[in-house]
């Protein structure tokens, strides 16, 4: 009888979900699995869990960084692939400002690994998929729902804002090398569901909603511009993209027009 994933992980002694949350997971991260991560076939989880042995451990937190320095050791630079046969980890920044600048984070590699087995776990265990998950995500999320924030404005979006993204695919050269935390439409989807919620708990007809409501159009209008993951590297599309063409992004509704709140 063949094994179910879920025993053939046991028997490779992957460590628990449980001991994979006491890392600084918050229920803003989130993890997403899709088709697009597993062509031509889903990675194998035998050899995401080799892939997973040669990241770095430490419970310490170090400082990684988005570029090659000459006085930075490369296993402290991203992204940081790790590629066994069928399967590819990638660990990168995801965030305007660290593409546009040199730019560093701090955090324990052990929490790293922890973010890249959370979506072997979910995905190549649970859904014999491949996909991604997030990690420092709730920092994005507290910054776009905060009133006092100014969203999209000039789109100087800060530093403090970028999160990490562990990628887990069977990666092939052919495949566009996607950083799914800026360009797939599922983190978009995330950013607009928890707009979503913060503006039904601001009042009725308030300033503040209407706010909220319009950051929720303008990352819905991004959501539609990056549903063709091609197109979005090609063009240049990310959650922060906003509208394809000009739109009044403004309204006085109470619900912001053409937003899926399904």
């Amino acid at each position: 009888m063949v094994p179910s994933p879920v025993a053939a992980a046991a028997a490779l002694a992957l460590p628990s979900l449980a001991s994979i949350l006491n890392a600084s997971f918050t229920a803003r991260d989130f993890t997403h699995c899709d088709t697009y991560y597993s062509l031509p076939r889903p990675p194998s989880l035998s050899d995401c869990v080799k892939a997973l042995d040669h990241l770095p451990r430490g419970h310490v937190p170090v400082t990684w960084y988005n570029e090659e320095l000459p006085e930075v050791p490369s296993e402290y630079v991203l992204p940081l692939v790790s590629t066994y046969r069928s399967c590819q980890i990638k660990i990168e920044m995801s965030g305007k400002f660290q593409q546009e600048s040199p730019f560093q984070m701090k955090a324990p590699p052990d929490d790293l690994r922890a973010m890249a087995q959370l979506a072997i776990d979910r995905c190549v265990t649970r859904e014999q998929l491949g996909g991604y998950a997030t990690y420092g995500f709730k920092s994005l999320i507290d910054w776009i729902t905060n009133p006092s924030t100014v969203f999209p404005g000039d789109l100087h979006l800060p530093p403090s804002i970028t999160f990490f993204t562990a990628t887990v695919w069977n990666y092939k050269p052919s495949l566009p090398d996607v950083e799914p935390g800026s360009q797939d439409e599922w983190s978009a989807v995330e950013i607009r569901r928890n707009l979503e919620s913060a503006a039904e708990r601001a009042p009725a007809g308030s300033r503040l909603r209407l706010d909220l409501q319009a950051r929720e159009w303008y990352v819905y209008d991004s959501e539609q511009a990056i549903i063709s993951r091609g197109e979005a590297l090609e063009n240049g599309y990310y959650w922060w993209s906003g509208p394809r063409h000009n739109r009044v992004t403004v309204t006085n509704s109470s619900t912001p027009q053409n937003v899926d709140t399904a």
